[in-house]
């Protein structure tokens, strides 16, 4: 991804599966030693919708952005920034549904002053990772 690119999910549900599942498990301790935050942005921001079927014309396909090639995945990244684009948006890898979905912003490494509110992640919501997931857990 170009240079400084902050990882987000549309829902909490989203970010809690792309940051906490480890081989198909969540324990307590590496729950307690994250947060979920909400940022909020000054303005829009222009990205590309990698949900929308029409970009298949450009050659892409799901593997464009779930698949395990990184390489390729920061490749397109860094070629709609190019492209004038601020950030991506897809379904993320572990939402076999596609019904989750993750956002991409670019921009210049480190803290960018962004307004954002953080708190412990609920127990209700690693309850309801584990339930839709099926995975296991450690206390």
């Amino acid at each position: 991804m170009p240079e400084g690119t902050c990882y987000l999910a549309e829902e909490d549900l989203g970010a809690f599966i792309e940051t906490m599942i480890r081989r198909g498990m969540v324990s307590q301790r590496a729950v307690d030693a994250y947060r979920l935050a909400r940022l909020h942005l000054a303005g829009p921001v222009h990205v590309a919708d990698l949900t929308d079927d029409g970009w298949a014309g450009a050659g892409l396909d799901a593997a464009s952005t779930a698949g395990v090639d990184r390489a390729a995945s920061q490749e397109l990244a860094l070629r709609l920034r190019q492209a004038g684009f601020g950030g991506v948006r897809w379904r993320l890898r572990r939402s076999m549904s596609g019904a989750l979905i993750g956002v991409a912003l670019f921009g210049e490494a480190g803290a960018r002053g962004w307004d954002y509110a953080s708190e412990p992640i609920p127990e209700e919501l690693v309850k309801r990772a584990v339930r839709r997931f099926r995975l296991r857990y450690r206390p």
